[in-house]
């Protein structure tokens, strides 16, 4: 008797969990912005109001050219004001792109040139990129389908010395996990790290965050007390992330005490991530 065939089906590869960072930017500031109409009220410009504006936007940009770009050679002001007027057309092209095909495409042309000159320069002066990608957790790089168009990743990282400078150990062997709480302790270290850099205009945090030791055990609680810190400047709240409150105990029912608990969750990843 012959026994009948066993179908199976199919195995399909599924991606491994990534998390979402808590919705707050502790990166560049943005540049201050004028009082203008309601988001409503230009969504609703008829065409003829919309040319009237992008010409008054090119009288001003031909009138008063700044060559801040020229200026940013020279000046790490300038430099902070061309990256923050970078960093603030992306994030606009980067809020609406999920619903806007046209602005996703724009998208990814920028993140497509940045991260080639990024690489370009980090394979031909790796001297460089070395300050800032030692300070770093990851990188971005070229990928494709074709083995001869893609970034040698471990060569690359190696050769940039990435997150050598961090006093974290960021590998296979680190204890922690891609939980969103050990996210939050990764950006919130890599911006202190980026405060410590000599480009920053001097402030009180800053200052404060360049005053700080190497990252280690016995200096973790140096470390969290900017961390918390940073938060407080942000006016971060924790309560508004589902993915940290869905973890939090159901007796823990008052603000305060659910919101204790995720700071105390939060001090432990920075131990978890500091070297001994």
């Amino acid at each position: 008797m012959k026994s009948k065939p066993c179908h199976r089906p199919k195995r399909t590869l599924r991606p491994p969990p990534r998390y979402e960072l808590p919705p707050f930017d502790l990166g560049i500031p943005s540049l201050p912005e004028r009082p203008r109409e309601q988001r409503k009220a230009i969504h609703q410009w008829t065409q003829a109001r919309e040319d009237e504006a992008i010409d008054e936007w090119t009288r001003y940009q031909t009138k008063h050219h700044i060559p801040l770009e020229t200026r940013a050679e020279v000046s790490p002001s300038a430099r902070m004001i061309v990256s923050m007027t970078a960093h603030g057309a992306i994030k606009a092209l980067a809020g609406i792109a999920p619903s806007n095909v046209h602005a996703a495409a724009l998208l990814a042309e920028i993140a497509f040139l940045s991260v080639g000159l990024l690489n370009r320069i980090a394979k031909t002066k790796p001297e460089a990129i070395r300050p800032v990608a030692r300070m770093k957790f990851c990188w971005p790089v070229m990928t494709s389908t074709h083995p001869h168009l893609r970034d040698d990743a471990e060569w690359l990282v190696k050769r940039i010395e990435l997150g050598e400078g961090t006093g974290l150990q960021i590998d296979k062997f680190s204890k922690w996990t891609p939980d969103p709480l050990h996210l939050i302790a990764l950006t919130l270290l890599e911006h202190i790290a980026r405060l410590r850099r000599p480009d920053y205009e001097p402030s009180k945090l800053v200052r404060a965050a360049r005053a700080l030791p190497g990252l280690n055990k016995t200096t973790l609680a140096q470390w969290w007390n900017c961390a918390e810190r940073i938060l407080r400047e942000s006016d971060t709240d924790l309560l508004t992330v589902p993915a940290l409150t869905a973890g939090i105990p159901p007796s823990r029912k008052a603000p305060a005490n659910r919101r204790a608990y995720l700071m105390r969750r939060l001090r432990d990843k920075f131990e978890a991530l500091a070297l001994p």
